[in-house]
Formats: C-alpha cells, structure tokens, sequence
C-alpha cells in the first residue's frame, strides 16, 4: 500500500517508517501538516496516518478537511498518539467520538501499539483490495453499458430514472432543474411509466424536442424492496425507412410482374383452345407446362403482393357473419379440380352436424385464402388414393376447423421454423414440390388479424394436421357486417409465421 505518514521529523518518527517499509509499504514521511495537505491534492495514498502531538487527541476538524482530500473509494485515516490522554476521561471520550464521526477511522498508540498497527494495516490492505476489485467490476460494467448503442434506462415505481447508459443520455438528456421521467420521454407532463412499462413500438421525444418511432422492451426486478424497471429503447426509424422502401419495391415489381404475366398466359390459353389451329400433340404439352408454370408464378405474385399489404398496413379485412360451414364447403369446392388431378380425395366432417349454422365474424375470401392453403398443401402431400380431411369441431369456446393428410408428415426438427416467412423442409433448388414459403406466413398473418389462431396439431397415425382456431360471434345478427378491420404492422416482439 501507498502510505503517506504525517509526523514530526524525530525518532519516533523513522522508527515508524522504517517499520512501514519493512512491511513492504510505500512509505512517505512529511513533517508539516502544509506538505501533507499538497501529497493529498497530488497523489491521495491508501492509507494517511496523522500524529498527534504528546498525549494530545486528534484535530476533527482538520481530519474532516483530510477526508475530503482522499481519492474515490476509502481511505483509512489513522492517527497515531504518543502517550495517554491528559484530563477528564469524559473530555478525551468526547474528542475521541468528534474525530470518528469527522472521518478517523482508528487510533493508535506509539511505540507499544506498533503490533497492533501491523494487523489493523494487513486488515486494511484486504479490505483495499476487495474495493479495488469491486471498482474494477463497476467500472467495467459501466463501460459495458455506455458502449450499448441502444438506450438502457432504469426507473424506480415513480417512474424517475435512477440510472442511464450514454446512448439514454445522448437521447434523452433531462429535463431542467430535476432527474429525468418516463413522461420525458413520452414528451409529456403526465407520468408515462405505465406506458412505457408495455413496451412494444412507441413514438418517443428526444431532448432536441423532435420524435422517433422506437422499439421498446422492459422488464421488471427488484433492488431490496424497491422494484425496478429498466428498458432498453431502440431507434427502429431506419428500420421503418428501410421496411417501406422495401415493401414499395416489391409491390411495384409484382404489379410490373402481372401485367405481361396476365397476357402470356392469356396467349398461351389461347394456343392451347386451338384460336391459332389446332397445335400438334408435343406443342400442346409444351402449352400446358407453360400454362401451369404461368398460374405458378401468377399464385407467387399475389402472395408477394399480400404479403406487403399485410406487412405494410395496406389490406382491409371486410368482416362479416357467416357460417363457417359454408366458407369451409366454398374452399373444399375450389380445390376439389386440383385434388382430383392428383388422385386425392377431399372429405368434410362436423362433430356434431349442429355446428352447420355455426357463425363466425370473418372476411370471407381471405378465410378462404387459408384453408386453400391448406387444403393445397395437404393435397400435393398426399400419395394417390389417400383422403384429405377437414374437420370442424368445439373447442375451447370457440370452433376449430381441421385439415389433416395421410403424407409424409413433419420432421420434428422442422416444427420451429413451420411459420417463418419463406421458410420451407426441403429448400433446395430440387425440390420435388413447389412454393415459395409464403403461404403459412400469410395464413397466420390473416387468422391472427381476424381474432383467430393457427397452429400444427399433433395426429396419431402420421401425416400432418393443421388447426384453425375461430372465436364465436356475440352480439351480431347472420348476414350483417362486423366492421371493417385495418391489418396493424407487425410488431418486433410477435411471432412471425410462415409457410411450407
């Protein structure tokens, strides 16, 4: 340890440094207190070990003015006497108690407590130690925290930040004249803790008084009794800025798409029906490749085109009470050409046959987009000769509709990734079943907007069975409108689908 010793210059005095270096302490003797008042100002020590003259008891004042000098973390002050104190013990008690409560922290006695000393210094150096060590950790996790680049704050149950990374006070700052508030950043007067406390996207005010869109995630703990809250506020303006350009690009390479797409294949259906003469066997098969591969890339440009409405806050839902029943029979009958093709059957099933007249609040073309979807996926899965089944059934307060096929079934491993948008089991390029891995997205997008949920069931005798989940209707007549409902973005902290 560094130790700066404050005493006369006698023997007593050398005797004392000359212990000190022995015990392998920096040892630096000054003999005024004017020179040990510049050391402090300089280089502050460990450990400052002031003399008292004769029998005499510390100055506190002077050992307050000493305390304020010493560095950031403790510094024991010890001072060192020479004999026992003179006068009234109660006096010596009283100016024993001012010097402690002023800032010493121990009192020896010199020559007899030189042993004495020795301990309370080996104490002192672990101790030192252990704060230096806990500086270091501190100090690394500030320097942790000020190099996130996002905003971390943390707010007492008042909603007053008690603590802020750089990034938070780059941003935010604080308001004038007091600590920094949840409604600060909301920029308002009202306390926004409540608000803030939701997370999720949020528009707040940075300290120049202008707005952003930031992506906000919370959580709670406790510091004692009191409970915490810290959020981490991240800037997501470039992530918008990027999202809309890209969604803009798609949608206008989609739309660019379609137009020559809608005369080729015109053209083609027209070859095909014989308006240019009949064509001989091998160009009639070359037509309806190019005819099937057509209304291929036609289905990918409406799901790309979905798919930035939906993601971009551009699609209407026209909701209405209908039966499901019916939705369900509409989407069987639009599938039952595709199914019969490939030597599929397609069933329908309802436990019990009341559930007929089973209402739900839906648009009905989009519902019809979903269980397509399903339908087509669990068709173009199945051998010949199997049957595809849908069912609908009561679950949970609400309906659920089936779709469940005797194919291959699902690889576990895959189940994760089962509606993550183009995510497909088989992405190779070789891949003996088309799609482009938007389908599932887009149906869980739809279902989830329309109060619903979508997920893959669990069947006994393999294949794959997909459950829709609808909410019953309350409180509207057959027939009537249920509003129409605007496709919020999708927030960060949402589950993202998608498709096989």
């Amino acid at each position: 340890m560094r130790i700066l010793v404050i005493h006369r210059a006698d023997a007593a005095g050398e005797a004392l440094g000359a212990m000190l270096l022995g015990l392998g302490h920096v040892v630096e003797v000054v003999d005024h207190i004017a020179m040990g008042v510049a050391r402090l100002q300089q280089t502050p020590p460990d450990v400052l070990m002031l003399h008292s003259e004769g029998a005499g008891q510390p100055d506190a004042a002077l050992i307050a003015r000493l305390r304020t000098m010493g560095n950031a973390g403790w510094m024991p002050i010890v001072c060192l006497s020479t004999g026992d104190a003179t006068g009234p013990p109660e006096d010596a008690h009283k100016l024993l108690t001012e010097a402690l409560e002023r800032g010493m922290d121990d009192q020896i006695t010199l020559p007899d407590g030189l042993g004495l000393l020795a301990a309370k210094l080996a104490r002192y150096q672990e101790i030192l130690v252990s704060q230096r060590d806990a500086q270091a950790i501190i100090q690394r996790q500030r320097d942790i925290h000020d190099n996130i680049l996002h905003a971390v704050l943390t707010f007492d149950e008042s909603g007053r930040a008690v603590e802020t990374n750089l990034a938070a006070r780059l941003t935010f700052g604080a308001a004038t004249g007091e600590r920094l508030m949840a409604a600060n950043l909301l920029g308002r007067t009202d306390n926004g803790h409540a608000t803030l406390l939701l997370g999720g996207r949020l528009e707040l005010q940075r300290i120049d008084g202008t707005r952003f869109q930031a992506e906000i995630s919370s959580s709670q703990w406790k510091e004692g009794q009191q409970v915490r809250t810290t959020l981490v506020v991240r800037d997501i303006t470039e992530q918008l800025r990027v999202e809309r350009m890209r969604d803009e690009f798609l949608a206008t390479v989609s739309h660019e798409l379609r137009t020559p797409l809608t005369s080729v294949l015109g053209a083609v259906g027209l070859l095909a029906a014989g308006a240019a003469g009949a064509l001989p066997p091998q160009a009639m098969s070359l037509a309806a490749v190019a005819q099937r591969n057509g209304v291929r890339l036609s289905k990918l440009i409406d799901d790309i085109l979905d798919l930035t409405k939906l993601e971009g806050d551009r699609m209407m839902l026209h909701m209405r009470c209908q039966p499901l029943a019916r939705v369900i029979q509409e989407s069987i009958a639009a599938n039952q050409g595709y199914a019969s093709g490939l030597g599929v059957y397609l069933r329908a099933e309802m436990e019990p046959p009341s559930l007929v007249e089973a209402l739900v609040c839906v648009d009905s073309d989009r519902m019809q987009q979903v269980f397509g979807n399903l339908l087509s996926n669990a068709i173009k899965h199945s051998p010949r000769g199997e049957t595809v089944v849908v069912q609908l059934s009561k679950v949970n307060g609400g309906f659920r509709v089936s779709v469940s096929d005797n194919g291959p079934g699902i690889a576990p491993e895959f189940l994760p990734q089962l509606f993550e948008k183009f995510s497909q089991e088989d992405s190779s390029d070789r891949r003996s079943l088309g799609g482009a891995g938007l389908g599932l997205y887009i149906a869980r997008l739809l279902v989830e907007r329309m109060g619903g949920s979508i997920e893959v069931g669990t069947p006994l005798h393999g294949g794959a069975t997909f459950n829709v989940w609808l909410p019953p209707v309350v409180g509207v007549a057959r027939g009537a409108d249920c509003g129409m409902q605007a496709l919020a973005p999708r927030g960060a902290g949402e589950s993202s689908g998608a498709s096989t």
